[in-house]
């Protein structure tokens, strides 16, 4: 459960962070671990915070995050994290990757309402052969809402699996160093 990269920066273990602040959404970005392997960098766990603050629309009758939400939650939050490492949806259509869910899971532990800020966490765990392998958690005030796991498929134009764009993982790697 590693993500392998080809260049090798310093063996040490490494917790760096990159903040940005927007209007609706605040990041943070950091690893878990990483080691140097000869002429391999092993990322043990990647991990990308997305603040989204609930609004009206995303209710149900009930004045609670409808369930689908979530995933749309989710999706965000994993899309500003690619974009984070340089490699935002743009940039993979323009070079001819996707990257698409081929399996998900959720688990709803409470209840978000209007107005609370959901900090949404991405880790990376994972970056095999053709896919990915994400765990999400959204939380408000420390308290666990919902939690996802997912695996995710590179595929290029026309949905047929493919590796990984040359550099993905050199870049997850440099972005945690450069924090």
């Amino acid at each position: 459960m590693s993500l392998q990269t080809r260049s090798a920066p310093s063996p040490k273990t490494n917790s760096a962070t990159l903040s940005d602040t927007s209007a609706d959404t605040r990041r943070r970005y950091s690893v878990i671990g990483s080691s140097a392997l000869g002429d391999h960098t092993t990322v043990s766990a990647v991990s990308h915070t997305t603040t989204i603050t609930v609004r009206f629309a995303d209710l149900d009758p009930y004045d609670h995050v409808n369930h689908a939400r979530y995933l749309t939650y989710f999706e965000s939050a994993r899309i500003e994290m690619l974009d984070s490492v340089g490699y935002g949806m743009l940039r993979m259509k323009e070079e001819g990757y996707q990257i698409v869910l081929v399996e998900v899971s959720v688990r709803f532990h409470a209840a978000a309402s209007l107005h609370d800020e959901l900090a949404i966490t991405t880790d990376l765990l994972e970056s095999g052969r053709a896919s990915t392998r994400w765990r999400q958690q959204a939380r408000v005030d420390g308290r666990l809402i919902a939690e996802l796991e997912a695996r995710a498929a590179f595929t290029d134009s026309t949905g047929r699996p493919v590796r990984p764009p040359e550099g993905f993982g050199d870049a997850v790697a440099r972005a945690v160093q450069d924090g």
